[in-house]
This record gives C-alpha cells, structure tokens and sequence, in this order.
C-alpha cells in the first residue's frame, strides 16, 4: 500500500516538472527521464521513511544493549572484586569471557550513540518555540556530548584494563587490574547514565 501511495506521489511529482520542462523547453520529456524520475522519488521517499523507523530501531538496541553492559558489568564487578579479596582464586575463563563482553558492549554503545546523535536524530527534536524550549535544548545537547564523552573515557579505561591483565603472569595483579580499571569504568558509566537519563 505504501509503495502505491508513493508511485502516486511520483506520478504527482512528474506531472508538475513535465509540465514546467515542456514549458520552458518547448519539447516532451524521454520515457527514460519518467522512469529514472519515478525510481528516484521513490528511492528518497522510501529512504525518508525508513531513516525515521531506523532511528527508533538503533534506540531500541542502544537501549538494550545499555541494559546489557550494566548487568555484564555488574557480575564483573562482583568477580573481580571476590578474585581479590580471595587471594586463591584463578583468573579464569569466566573473567576472560565478561571483560570481553564488558569492552564488546562499551564499543557497540558507543558506536549506536555516536550513529544516533550525528546521524539519525530526529530534526523536530531541537524545534524552538519559547525560552524554555532553548534551556531544555541546551541542557539536552550538554548531557548528550557529556554522556558521550564520559562514555568514551570509560572504554579507555577498561581498553588499559584489558591490557594490564592481558599482560600480567600472576592472578593476584590480574584481578588487581580488573578490580581498578573495570570497577571505575563501570563506576563512571553508572554515574554518567544516571545524569544522562535524569536530563533527559
């Protein structure tokens, strides 16, 4: 139903120009030049409308994958902060498996964020009607460059963590390491989602 409303829209379309080319080029216009006008219109009108269900789409993940990091990062916490304490435990499979997960999913939001902000964000969401929408524009693109900033800062920490216990023989400094550098990249997020969704 959607593509026929939009072949209307390019048969409307191309009424008007064939009109305006016949009148100002005196000559009618080359069924190629109908074809290639319908497809394009086409193209753009679909394109439009999936941009603005991409959005949706990409938050939707963004969201869930937030929700991810934070359970992951989480039991990390609770891992690495036991394998401490307790000075017998091994730097095991488990451990691996979560610091990668917790820097795999650091990336991804990352990247969803970035895609969000500079590409994908609505336009009507910095519309101007009064003083009040201005402060709530300002404060919303602070907190959004804040929560980005804080975010990447976050994925250099665990990225230094990564190596450290990467690089360390013994599990006592390898969860020494984990607890450092994961447990603040896992503090930092908290506090910057917090304000990020309080702000909102």
């Amino acid at each position: 139903m959607g593509f026929i409303v939009c072949l209307a829209n390019a048969g409307l379309k191309y009424s008007a120009l064939a009109k305006i080319n016949i009148s100002v080029c005196n000559r009618k216009p080359e069924k190629w030049q109908f074809v290639v006008l319908v497809y394009s219109y086409c193209y753009f009108a679909y394109f439009w409308t999936e941009l603005k269900n991409m959005y949706k789409i990409i938050l939707d993940i963004h969201i869930w994958t937030s929700i991810l990091f934070v359970v992951i990062s989480l039991v990390l916490t609770f891992r690495v902060t036991r394998g401490y304490i307790i000075k017998k435990e091994k730097y095991g499979k488990t451990c691996i498996y979560l610091e990668n997960s917790f820097i795999l999913l650091l990336y991804l939001g990352l990247i969803l964020g970035f895609v969000l902000y500079f590409f994908l964000e609505p336009a009507n969401k910095y519309v101007v009607h009064s003083m009040a929408d201005v402060n709530r524009i300002l404060a919303l693109r602070f907190w959004s460059i804040e929560h980005f900033s804080v975010m990447l800062f976050a994925l250099i920490l665990a990225q230094i963590g990564k190596i450290f216990t990467a690089k360390s023989i013994s599990h006592r400094f390898k969860f020494k390491y984990a607890m450092i550098y994961y447990d603040w990249a896992t503090l930092v997020t908290l506090v910057s989602l917090g304000f990020f969704l309080m702000n909102r």
